[in-house]
């Protein structure tokens, strides 16, 4: 399509501003089109045609002339405002303002006094103040907002009463906003002291002294423990505005909820900002509309007009609801657009950037598709379109403001979002031309446009921003050089990009600035980054030259700019003190990074070691100490660093600096503290056995891993050192409240590090090490046991203990005691064979096979330890024992095996105890009173030891019918008989009591013969 003429119209009354734009375009050979666009200005434009089809030329021709005659005929005319039409506007509002009280046209005079504080008519300001006191607290509301505008001194008596005496708070709170903007000088500073005067304290003391922080923690202690009841102070500290109140103000409205009591106090805010052309708070708070949702809805039309205000209660329990939100949000896009329309261009871009950059990226909103349909709804088919929404589309005036003469984007049919018009879609390249509303109002102020881009974090505004200063062609080629050093500072590649071609428009390789290549090397364009690195290989040696440039470039914010920088930097030969001042500077740059600044620190102490390492050699100590301080570990490492390659510290380092090397938090850091202990003279270090040690045992492992070396070497190289450290570690091991690790840690450098100088611990220790509860403790005790503890210095007893030890190596070290001293052990048998009840499996085994090579030839051992052997726990000493007493049995001591083994709850004892009395025992009823016991605890066994119990019966019969004796002394035994016997064995007992009765009448039995029915019964 090409365009071959266009008119622009225009049409502008008291009330009304609008345009009309018709163009005749060529869409094809001889295809022409008629196509207009309307609307008010600053608008989005309707647009349509007036050939639904192309037509030739002259048809063309002819409709776009009819059409431009008929708009003329109407009152448009072509577009461009003369001081005429500027001056006749102004008279018509006059002369509306002095008609009386009754509407003239579609205007009220509370209107059009309104609109004389839009216009700033300073004439109207008398007849103003005569209007005060009508009794219509509409119409005093209006004169004082205008007064704000438009007044001067002279105003000052009658908004000083307004403010002081009128019946409507919202009066009174307007007329306070509007009399310090007409005050000044004294009276001024007076005024804005009456109003700390009215905070509560301690608020009022800090809005005079200060700090900013201070004030804004307790303003927001104030607001959310006192709520509403003390949300009055936000008025108030809005009309004192210094600079301890200010930040927190804008900090509070960021954040602000729009929750009852609060709203109010942000509405009155934003009515005071809008007067007093507030740019930064008028953006925040129109902002703040935006994204918070309505906390209500009512029914019908509830518009927010400046009555409403006058009639709001302050307690109210609801506030910002749906038709007030939608209201404000169009009221911010209706004060710019009547801003603009009056020609105020300065006031207009100074509130728009303001609004704009109360945006940010974290306000973009993942893009939304929508299908909508289109067909009647009597239709039978339907058919569906998709509606883009960018990532802005719901902010309404942010949209108002960029896009109000897009083709990208247009308002839906809610009028509060903007949509893409097809073809566009989000993702699309943004396309070059200008887009946004009143362009020919940035056009005025490029300045402003500037300034927005400073402060913007926002890539659309950027975009637009761009744009603008592309057009300002004068205002840009002629930038200050600080100002396009800030745009080539900017995070967005468009503005990159442009302040880029400006940079290269400027330079000069023949007297080039070093300012602006370092501009360029530090910026996030790659493109502009590798022109300097272009410009600086063309004169390298003269660009590092300047000391600030090249700290500038090692200390910048891009890893290649570094690398770049330290590559070159290698290569060239700079005189001794042009190196110490870079050194200098940039070890002093280090201060300004902290711990997010990780990458840059760490490749600023690559160079400084790299390339600066010699020119460091006698940096003072209180450097080091200041790097020692700094947060980030990279600079504290490197403060170690220049100790070791220092040359006076390498061998002789302050004592403070080395202990807040090794008692650092970071690893790294104490790594580098060990290496300088390790570097230091051996004399020195020889003597340290006591730091030394504590390193060792040190609790952070990294410490105590990297101090071994050191103490190895050391070791190896005077033995004498070695003795002395070992025994110290050895006592340490003894010392309870190490920490986790620490133990082992020291176990594992004795054994493999210093196993050569344990010959001299003594074997007290060594036991006690054994005996200690610490693991480590006793590996170094089973290590030493074999080689430091003889047999001979040891009780059997505590032999016997160590056979019983947790470590198996103890434990063989013992048998092997057991095995060299035979006579010792036989001489002590009855404690050497205590052996046998070791809790170690391991250990009874090598007991049995002991005691039976060398304890088993008959008068060896005693008979009692060959019971105690038996009356082990142990089931297999048990059986052992058995043995034992069957191959070393003498008839001598038989009745005190039999005495004391029939004493044993054992069945499998008992058993023996009956193999022992059937086989060793004469005939003798002597015996059989002294076994009294013996029997009945075998009698007395329930279903355990039958087989006891049956061979118990049958020896006590056959014993009975030996002689009267033995059957005296079986009656003894069978008469104890417990109860708890089996009942099986209690029939056997009965029955041989009746054969003793009937074999030896005479000897009196428990049991009583019954004849019944003829038959006996017991």
């Amino acid at each position: 399509m090409k365009l071959i003429q266009e008119v622009s119209l225009e049409y502008r009354g008291v009330t009304s501003d609008k345009v009309y734009e018709v163009d005749l375009c060529e869409v094809g050979p001889e295809q022409f089109v008629v196509n207009f666009r309307c609307g008010h200005r600053g608008s989005t434009l309707r647009e349509g045609t007036k050939t639904p089809t192309s037509v030739s030329k002259a048809d063309a021709l002819r409709v776009f002339n009819e059409l431009v005659i008929s708009r003329e005929k109407k009152g448009y005319g072509r577009r461009g405002s003369s001081v005429d039409e500027v001056r006749a506007r102004d008279d018509a509002v006059l002369r509306c303002l002095a008609s009386g009280h009754t509407a003239t046209g579609r205007w009220s005079r509370s209107r059009a006094v309104w609109r004389c504080g839009e216009l700033q008519l300073c004439q109207a300001e008398s007849r103003l103040n005569d209007l005060i006191g009508s009794g219509d607290a509409m119409l005093d509301y209006c004169i004082a907002w205008a007064l704000g505008q438009c007044g001067s001194a002279e105003s000052v008596d009658s908004l000083r009463r307004m403010e002081s005496t009128h019946d409507a708070p919202a009066v009174r709170r307007i007329a306070a906003v509007s009399l310090l903007e007409v005050l000044d000088g004294a009276d001024l500073q007076d005024a804005i002291t009456e109003c700390i005067d009215q905070l509560p304290e301690p608020l009022r003391h800090l809005a005079r002294n200060g700090p900013a922080d201070d004030f804004s923690e307790e303003l927001n202690r104030v607001v959310v423990e006192a709520g509403r009841e003390a949300s009055y102070v936000l008025d108030i500290v809005y009309l004192i505005d210094n600079a301890h109140v200010r930040p927190a103000l804008l900090e509070l409205l960021r954040t602000a909820r729009c929750d009852p009591g609060v709203f109010d106090r942000v509405r009155h805010i934003f009515k005071a900002a809008e007067l007093r052309r507030d740019a930064e708070v008028f953006g925040i708070v129109a902002r703040q509309f935006e994204p918070i949702s309505s906390k209500f809805a009512t029914l019908g039309r509830c518009h927010d007009p400046v009555s409403e205000l006058l009639t709001t209660e302050e307690n109210s329990r609801q506030s910002y609801g749906r038709q007030t939100r939608k209201y404000l949000r169009k009221r911010v896009w209706r004060t710019l657009q009547r801003i603009a329309d009056s020609k105020q261009s300065c006031d207009y871009t100074y509130l728009a950037a303001g609004v704009l950059q109360a945006f940010s990226d974290d306000d973009a909103l993942p893009v939304r598709q929508e299908r909508r349909c289109r067909g009647g709804l009597h239709t039978r088919s339907h058919q569906f379109d998709s509606v883009h929404f960018d990532q802005y589309a719901k902010y309404f005036v942010f949209n108002r403001i960029l896009y109000g003469n897009s083709r990208r984007f247009a308002s839906d049919p809610t009028g509060l979002r903007f949509r893409c018009v097809p073809p566009f879609e989000p993702g699309n390249d943004v396309p070059h031309e200008r887009e946004e509303a009143y362009p020919e109002l940035w056009d005025q102020h490029p300045e402003s446009v500037l300034e927005l881009l400073f402060r913007s974090r926002c890539e659309p505004v950027h975009q637009f921003g761009v744009k603008v200063l592309r057009d300002a062609n004068d205002f840009s080629r002629n930038l200050d050089a600080e100002d396009l050093f800030a745009l080539l500072k900017s995070p967005y590649d468009v503005t990159n990009c442009f302040s880029f071609e400006l940079a290269v428009s400027r330079y000069d390789p023949d007297a080039p600035d070093f300012r602006l290549v370092c501009a360029l090397a530090n910026c996030a364009c790659q493109e502009a980054r590798d022109q300097a690195f272009e410009w600086i290989d063309a004169d390298v040696a003269d660009f590092f030259q300047s000391t600030g440039l090249v700290v500038a470039l090692v200390s910048g914010p891009h890893a290649d700019t570094r690398r770049f920088v330290r590559d070159r930097f290698r290569n060239v030969a700079l005189p001794e003190r042009t190196m110490q001042i870079i050194a200098g500077r940039l070890m002093v740059q280090l201060h300004e990074f902290d711990l997010k600044d990780y990458p840059v620190v760490a490749d600023m102490v690559e160079t400084l070691l790299l390339v600066c390492g010699p020119h460091l050699r006698q940096v003072g100590d209180e450097v080091i100490r200041e790097l020692l301080d700094h947060v980030s570990p990279e600079v504290q490492r490197f403060a170690g660093d220049l100790v070791l390659c220092h040359e006076t510290f390498s061998s002789h380092p302050p004592d403070d600096v080395i202990r807040r090397l090794i008692e650092s938090d970071h690893e790294t850091v104490r790594e580098i503290g060990v290496r300088i202990i390790g570097q230091l003279p051996d004399h020195i270090l020889l003597d340290s056995v006591k730091f030394l040690t504590g390193l060792t045992r040190h609790e952070a492992a990294d410490i105590r891993i990297a101090i071994r070396p050191t103490v190895r070497r050391l070791s190896e190289s005077s033995p004498e050192f070695g003795e002395r450290f070992a025994r110290r570690l050895i006592d340490a091991l003894l010392t309870p409240g190490a920490a986790s690790g620490v133990p082992t840690h020291t176990a594992g450098i004795l054994r493999e590090d210093l196993r050569d100088y344990l010959a001299h611990i003594e074997s007290d220790v060594v036991l006690t090490l054994l005996q200690s509860r610490s693991i480590p403790a006793q590996e170094i005790g089973s290590l030493l046991l074999a080689t430091n503890v003889s047999s001979v210095d040891l009780s059997v007893n505590e032999i016997v203990r160590l056979a019983s030890h947790e470590i198996r190596a103890v434990r063989e070290s013992a048998w092997k005691m057991f095995e060299d001293n035979i006579p010792g052990m036989l001489a002590e048998s009855e404690d050497a064979v205590k052996i046998v009840d070791s809790r170690q499996e391991d250990t009874r085994l090598f007991a049995f096979t002991f005691l039976c090579e060398n304890f088993s030839k008959a008068g060896i051992i005693s008979p009692d330890v060959l019971i105690h052997i038996c009356n082990s726990v142990h089931s297999d000493v048990q059986q052992l024992g058995r043995s034992m007493v069957t191959r070393m049995f003498e008839r001598g001591h038989g009745e005190e095996y039999l005495v004391k083994l029939s004493e044993h709850p054992s069945g499998d004892m008992q058993l023996f105890a009956f193999g022992l009395l059937e086989e060793y025992f004469s005939d003798s009823s002597d015996w059989l009173l002294q076994l009294l016991p013996f029997f009945i605890a075998v009698l007395s066994r329930g279903n355990c030891g039958r087989v006891a119990r049956v061979r118990a019966l049958t020896l006590l019969r056959q014993e009975a019918m030996k002689d009267e004796l033995s059957a005296r002394a079986v009656t003894e035994i069978l008469s104890h008989m417990p109860a708890t016997a089996v009942i099986a064995d209690h029939a056997g007992a009965v029955e041989l009591l009746l054969d003793i009765q009937m074999t030896w009448p005479e000897i009196a039995t428990p049991l009583t013969v019954k004849r019944v029915g003829g038959q006996s019964e017991v």
